[in-house]
């Protein structure tokens, strides 16, 4: 749990700038470790996660720490209580009003050192990353009934999880080299999926994180974890090579929605863009089968007939195009919904993250269209002489060139 903790979550920006990783999050992780062996079925992630932190090994991220002050609601609600107990009087209307006090989630963090510390036991070659024994090593009788239970039983080193098995790592062979990079983020992929009961019928990523949503909304911490799926779940996929899976979902419609209503419109279209550059970058021009989520539907008769979605064949720079579509069409929606106040300002600065990352893309066509909507918002709101003007029209002055 050590060794993936700090493989997975190296690198992640919430780890990064102090936020830590969500509490739900990092149970369901060490859950999934655990359940994939019979032999350690009965130790909990919560005892595990303890031990990790009374070891200094993971510590509390500081930021969800809240205060002793009660808030408005809170005394607001406190005064209604001592009211309601001293009139004796019992109405519907009360157990609405009242507001409700949640724990605030804890979230995990771990020192840059024992990163590295991780990272050096995970290259080892015992499954249990247990230490080579030498002259030095007083408790080598340890180590090799250490290496003893490992060699009887299957740990998810050698025996890979079994929805990544059927999914990820079609004829693969056991990893032979300690705990690779990719490896800790399948486990993370499958804990996520992992969540509801979708895994078992679906042998898709898309289908399968659909199904799990309601599940995760009612869990404990489902909220943060939600927030976790929808800004990290992609890149996770791509950290592990899994490029078609990782561009059916930036390219699906229901999560983009998720990620404008978990993120809002600004941080989802920005990390749209950022996943978008990333799987461009790594997956380069290779030809990619996703589903089509187009499929169409036709009435014949008064019955309605549906295609059946097939899988299609497509480049990177299709995924990059029709997703960058696709949260456009999820930012117009989002910030009109509200006709007589409609979230402008937001939504030019959805347009220029977009064009701007379409630009990086080589597609300057596209691009040109989301910065001269950008430009024409700022200078109808902040003025022509705004810096945010300034910096789409130097922007727009690289597409001229590439045209």
């Amino acid at each position: 749990c050590f060794v993936t903790f700090a493989m997975a979550f190296r690198d992640n920006d919430w780890m990064l700038s102090g936020k830590g990783i969500p509490h739900s999050v990092v149970l369901r992780v060490f859950k999934t470790i655990i359940s994939s062996d019979e032999v350690l079925k009965d130790i909990s992630p919560g005892n595990i996660l303890t031990m990790l932190q009374n070891l200094n090994l993971i510590e509390r991220a500081r930021h969800g720490v809240t205060s002793r002050a009660l808030t408005a609601a809170q005394k607001l609600s406190l005064a209604r209580k001592q009211s309601r107990s001293s009139d004796d009087s019992d109405s519907d209307w009360d157990d609405e009003d009242e507001a409700q006090i949640h724990k605030a989630q804890q979230s995990w963090v771990m020192h840059e050192s024992l990163k590295s510390v991780a990272e050096e036991m995970a290259k080892r070659l015992t499954p249990c990353l247990c230490p080579d024994t030498d002259a030095f090593t007083s408790f080598s009788s340890k180590i090799e009934e250490e290496r003893k239970i490992a060699s009887e039983s299957k740990s998810f080193t050698i025996a890979p999880l079994r929805f990544y098995t059927r999914q990820f790592a079609q004829g693969t062979n056991p990893p032979e080299t300690g705990l690779q990079d990719n490896e800790a983020h399948k486990i993370v992929i499958s804990s996520l999926l992992e969540v509801g009961d979708g895994m078992a019928n679906s042998n898709s990523v898309v289908n399968t994180l659909r199904e799990g949503q309601i599940d995760v909304a009612v869990i404990p911490g489902g909220d943060k974890m939600e927030e976790y799926i929808v800004t990290f779940f992609p890149g996770h996929l791509i950290r592990c090579e899994i490029f078609s899976s990782a561009a059916e979902i930036l390219s699906d419609p229901h999560f983009i929605g998720r990620r404008s209503n978990a993120l809002g419109i600004v941080e989802a279209a920005s990390r749209q863009v950022a996943d978008l550059q990333e799987l461009r970058r790594l997956a380069g021009n290779a030809t990619l089968s996703i589903t089509n989520k187009t499929s169409q539907s036709s009435k014949a008769k008064g019955k309605e007939i549906t295609r059946r979605a097939s899988p299609i064949k497509v480049d990177v720079n299709s995924v990059v195009r029709d997703s960058s579509r696709l949260i456009i069409e999820e930012i117009y929606r989002v910030a009109n919904k509200n006709e007589n106040k409609p979230d402008s300002l937001g939504m030019a600065m959805c347009l220029a993250a977009v064009g701007e990352g379409l630009m990086k893309a080589r597609q300057p066509r596209d691009a040109m269209l989301r910065l001269e909507e950008a430009v024409g918002i700022y200078k109808e709101l902040l003025g022509p002489f705004n810096i945010k003007v300034s910096h789409c029209a130097s922007d727009m002055d690289g597409g001229y060139i590439l045209f």
